[in-house]
């Protein structure tokens, strides 16, 4: 899987079919190292996510809008970001993904042939069917996001206050060991 994706990330966009259209032609070889480096850097700044979770989910957020190999550390650390249900944070860095995503695609629309298809085409022309169908699938999978962040608290909180309420009952067993 490893070697699939870096395959995917480092690769020549011949190889791939992707980046052969567009107003600015192929991407050139030293974007994808770059790319790589940023997926890399991504994935070592997701350790901060526990000190640092709302500057993390940002700084990835916005790495996301240029360099698509950090794409899923971003949403990792927008997950994470979520397990705390703090609505302010997770609305403000929902909107920004979102953001993000739509200025992506337009980006990857109008320079390089487009991702998904669906944004301005390569000649400037914007079609609001194609912005609709993308804000639509953002706004679901930033969602879809928060979701599962809202659940993975829920849970930690409700099982840390069951673990709490057993131990102050004093009837608390460690089930694991068998004793």
């Amino acid at each position: 899987f490893v070697a699939i994706a870096l395959f995917l990330v480092l690769a020549p966009p011949d190889l791939t079919g992707v980046g052969n259209e567009g107003l600015a032609g192929p991407r050139p070889l030293w974007w994808w190292f770059v790319d790589g480096a940023v997926g890399l850097a991504a994935i070592a700044m997701i350790r901060l996510r526990w000190r640092h979770p709302l500057m993390i989910a940002i700084v990835l957020g916005v790495l996301t809008s240029v360099f698509t190999s950090g794409a899923m550390v971003g949403t990792w650390a927008y997950i994470h970001l979520c397990t705390r249900r703090r609505w302010n944070e997770v609305i403000t860095v929902g909107a920004l993904f979102v953001g993000v995503g739509m200025l992506s695609e337009w980006g990857q629309s109008t320079f390089y042939g487009g991702s998904l298809g669906l944004g301005p085409t390569p000649g400037g022309d914007f079609t609001w069917l194609g912005f609709g169908v993308i804000l639509v699938f953002a706004v679901l999978f930033t969602a879809a996001c928060a979701a599962i962040g809202f659940y993975v608290g829920a849970h930690c909180d409700l099982m840390s206050s069951l673990r709490e309420r057993a131990e102050t009952v004093g009837g608390w067993v460690d089930i694991s060991s068998g004793a």
